[in-house]
């Protein structure tokens, strides 16, 4: 349950990892005058977390309204999704209104190339569907400029007896275009298979933000993480194939660089940035220098804008 400020923020059980069902959350957070988090407020600002009953390793509920198409109960074992190869991995994004002059409404690029190759697993986009006809097209999200990976995005579409525009249906026969969700400045994916050759770093492209955690977790500190776009500044702290690899990388004490500097960064020294996870629930990469312990560093996990 989500309070008015993160003090108040509290797991609920009566025996570590209980499961309810949704009415059952609801009221029990309203019983206390207080209420259900967001989807966004535990996955972008890390609300909640660490205040007992084993939830940060499950799945807990939200306020945020969901599709049809998700079941009401989660799998014990979740499904496996069959490994792709080659171009089957990659599926095109195209810019959703490629004849607009772009005027960024979500901070990203305002020079969009029509189209790139991205990889369905990493890379993030929005989420347009065409049916029979142009009066079924539409596009979906939960807030404005929402990014989902591929396979969210085709499930959205099937779930309301749609599909993925193909790459032709949108650049060229500007299907979808000013149906919302302001998909019309940004790049939006498409059914049509793309290429591993001519793939880019699409996940971390294009002005997306990326989510920035303080290098050690503050209780004390209201914001432990935040969204910045990628030409913003922050720490740089790699992560290994154990704790033992993690390090700080400066320059000067509390050195702030973009994103891409941080990604290139560790990637030269056979490092990765860390997830978010890994720093606010793993401790990976504290104490390790540069003062970073006290200011936001860059992750791997993508945000919204």
């Amino acid at each position: 349950c989500c309070g008015s400020s993160t003090n108040e923020d509290t797991s609920i059980c009566s025996s570590k990892c209980e499961k309810v069902d949704y009415e059952t959350a609801l009221t029990a957070c309203q019983a206390r005058g207080l209420r259900l988090c967001t989807q966004t407020e535990i996955l972008v600002d890390g609300r909640a977390k660490k205040t007992g009953c084993s939830y940060d390793s499950m799945y807990v509920w939200t306020s945020t309204t969901g599709f049809a198409a998700v079941p009401t109960t989660i799998p014990t074992v979740l499904p496996t999704i069959s490994p792709c190869s080659g171009d089957d991995c990659y599926a095109m994004i195209v810019d959703g209104h490629p004849s607009k002059d772009h005027e960024s409404a979500c901070g990203g690029d305002r020079n969009l190339d029509d189209s790139v190759s991205a990889l369905k697993t990493e890379a993030v986009a929005g989420t347009r569907c065409c049916g029979s006809s142009t009066n079924d097209d539409i596009s979906i999200c939960s807030s404005k400029c929402e990014k989902v990976d591929y396979e969210t995005a085709l499930a959205a579409c099937q779930a309301r007896g749609l599909r993925l525009c193909t790459q032709t249906e949108i650049l060229v026969d500007g299907r979808a275009k000013k149906t919302g969700c302001s998909y019309d400045s940004m790049y939006v994916w498409t059914s049509t298979i793309g290429s591993a050759a001519a793939a880019l770093d699409t996940a971390f492209s294009f002005g997306d933000c990326i989510t920035v955690v303080r290098g050690k977790y503050d209780d004390n500190h209201d914001n432990n993480s935040m969204s910045k776009l990628s030409t913003g500044l922050a720490g740089i702290r790699c992560c290994g194939s154990s704790p033992d690899e993690d390090i700080s990388v400066c320059s000067w004490k509390h050195e702030e660089v973009d994103f891409h500097t941080a990604l290139s960064t560790c990637e030269s020294r056979s490092l990765r940035l860390c997830t978010s996870d890994e720093i606010f629930l793993d401790d990976r990469a504290v104490g390790t220098g540069c003062g970073y312990d006290s200011i936001y560093i860059w992750t791997s996990t993508p945000a919204q804008c």
